[in-house]
């Protein structure tokens, strides 16, 4: 899947190669491989594991099984000292920075000599700052535009955002403000301010579009990118085709033609604006029976477990389990070595529900086809 038109933030398998040092025989050859990220799923605030409820969220139908781990994964960033290039905080059903002990792993991976990235709905950033004054912090410490903030914010108005995040008041606002704050702390582009807009029905109208366009150029962010929601983890395939049928197919020729105007021409404008199509979550890509995603990332469940990969990191499919979160360097490698089975088939997840998200797909998909052309 590979294309030279996507975003080189969204080339996930060329950044996959370039982990690798381009030595793709390293895969499956027995070497242990430190992956290229390590992805962190704090557990919300330990009560509630996010504060709003997206109609589109993927993980809205999994076990929500929150851990207190928190200690075990600064431990274990430490003792990594920065031989994983990346520690993501993210979520597939988890909200990082609703969680206390956010601003310490973020400190500890710029310590160890890792880059961060912090995926958030962004409704606690305004708050974040005024209180422990968070942004004006990871802006401090960040060293490179190879740290990032991704806030997903799917609307342009007020209003329209109410609605999409399932909330009773707005927080549009308020994010804008926090993202706003970032903006005019950071230093030389850095950290990278990502925001991503989920376009349905909803919150395609021109209005919306409009706005939104021109609250980024206004922030002077570094990308806005658009795309149609995954369907929710844990549905059986026959659903995800109908979703793909009713939703995907249909309606992104339409959401495309509307953005049209506002995309960008090249991948050097501020802020580079771009659509991603379904083409990258086809689940008729999905005719793989390896997975090498044990090379790019592996996963900390709120759950207190450490998983295959960030799509399947809930209790719902336990299968990808590859142990208790380990607070020590010896213990983790030895479940890398777990993740990089080459006996390990992805159909596996298939059959229960479980699939690959943008990544994982990318991914796999474009190592099978690499592997068939070897042949």
């Amino acid at each position: 899947m590979k294309d030279s038109s996507l975003i080189s933030t969204y080339n996930y398998f060329e950044k996959l190669l370039e982990h690798l040092n381009g030595d793709t025989n390293k895969i499956f050859s027995g070497e242990l491989v430190l992956p290229r990220q390590l992805e962190i799923h704090l557990p919300g605030n330990r009560v509630v594991p996010c504060n709003f409820n997206c109609s589109f969220c993927e993980g809205r139908f999994l076990i929500k099984t929150l851990s207190h781990y928190e200690e075990k994964a600064i431990k274990l960033v430490r003792e990594l000292s920065g031989r994983i290039p990346f520690i993501i905080l993210g979520g597939i059903y988890s909200e990082p920075l609703l969680n206390p002990f956010a601003l310490e792993i973020i400190k500890e991976t710029k310590k160890s000599g890792s880059f961060f990235g912090i995926h958030t709905n962004g409704s606690l950033l305004k708050r974040l700052e005024e209180s422990k004054g968070f942004i004006k912090k990871i802006c401090e410490i960040s060293t490179s535009p190879e740290d990032y903030v991704s806030i997903s914010l799917d609307a342009g108005t007020p209003h329209t955002h109410r609605l999409v995040k399932g909330t009773v008041i707005s927080h549009f606002n308020e994010i804008i403000e926090g993202i706003r704050m970032i903006s005019e702390t950071r230093k030389e582009n850095s950290p990278t301010i990502r925001v991503t807009y989920l376009i349905n029905d909803d919150n395609s109208s021109e209005e919306d579009i409009g706005s939104i366009v021109k609250i980024a150029k206004n922030l002077k962010i570094d990308s806005l990118r658009f795309s149609i929601p995954y369907e929710a983890f844990g549905k059986d395939f026959s659903d995800l085709k109908k979703y793909k049928e009713e939703f995907e197919d249909s309606k992104s020729d339409f959401y495309e033609k509307r953005l049209k105007p506002y995309l960008s021409k090249n991948e050097d404008e501020r802020p580079y604006i771009f659509y991603m199509p379904p083409i990258y979550q086809a689940i008729d890509k999905m005719n793989f029976n390896k997975c090498v995603m044990g090379y790019y990332q592996i996963t900390m469940g709120t759950d207190g477990y450490l998983y295959r990969c960030s799509s399947t990191a809930s209790q719902s499919f336990s299968f990808n389990r590859l142990g208790k979160i380990p607070d020590n360097f010896d213990d983790f490698k030895e479940m890398i070595r777990k993740n990089q089975d080459k006996d390990f088939n992805p159909r596996e997840c298939f059959n229960a529900g479980a699939r690959c998200d943008r990544i994982g797909l990318m991914i796999n998909y474009s190592w099978s086809n690499l592997k068939q052309g070897d042949k």
